[in-house]
């Protein structure tokens, strides 16, 4: 759907460095293969065929995408690329910043996301303004110094939630993300608490 702002996904780097999209680490869950990614090359991983997730069965013979493809669809639909750099994976980080590159203005637009702050300090002395988000299940004091020394976002786990501290987070200028948000209920009361960015997997009545 090219309503959408912005398309998630999880990348994590193969054994010959390269970014694959998926969210967890051993292709098992998702494809007809098993094994972690970063013990494959990219020619292993693409032996197999995608046979988990919603509506799998319309379409056969679909195999794991590389970051570049991912990106390559989100410039087609003109939608902003959000791409989550799973924990543990410190290297070629500024292969994520060349893929961007390609496309015109993406580097400028694209939002970058982790858990893992160290991920998110190595991107940050790469780049000084690409928009990254610091990912949370909840936010506290903590993180919202680790968001004002770095200009990170903060996005934050919607069931995990306190309404002081995101206003205490709006006060100092940081800018507000939550995950993942599929109850209207829930999407209005955090729209009147001022967050204005929401993940979803599909908003239902």
């Amino acid at each position: 759907n090219h309503n959408y702002y912005s398309a998630e996904c999880d990348i994590q780097l193969t054994k010959d460095n390269v970014w694959v999209v998926n969210h967890n680490l051993d292709i098992k869950s998702i494809t007809n293969g098993e094994g972690k990614i970063w013990d494959m090359t990219y020619s292993e991983i693409s032996k197999y065929f995608v046979d988990g997730g919603h509506n799998v069965k319309k379409y056969p013979d679909q195999k794991l995408i590389t970051l570049q493809e991912y990106l390559k669809i989100c410039d087609e639909y003109k939608i902003i690329p959000q791409i989550e750099v799973k924990e543990g994976n410190y290297e070629c980080l500024d292969k994520i910043l060349t893929a961007l590159e390609k496309y015109e203005g993406m580097r400028e637009t694209a939002i970058i996301i982790s858990f893992d702050t160290a991920v998110l300090e190595k991107i940050r002395n790469l780049d000084k303004d690409i928009e990254l988000w610091c990912l949370t299940h909840e936010v506290d004091e903590k993180v919202i110094r680790l968001a004002n020394a770095n200009d990170y976002a903060i996005a934050f786990n919607c069931k995990e939630y306190n309404a002081e501290m995101l206003k205490k987070a709006q006060n100092e200028n940081i800018k507000l993300a939550s995950w993942t948000v599929d109850n209207p209920k829930i999407y209005k009361e955090l729209y009147d608490l001022g967050v204005r960015n929401f993940t979803t997997n599909r908003l239902t009545k």
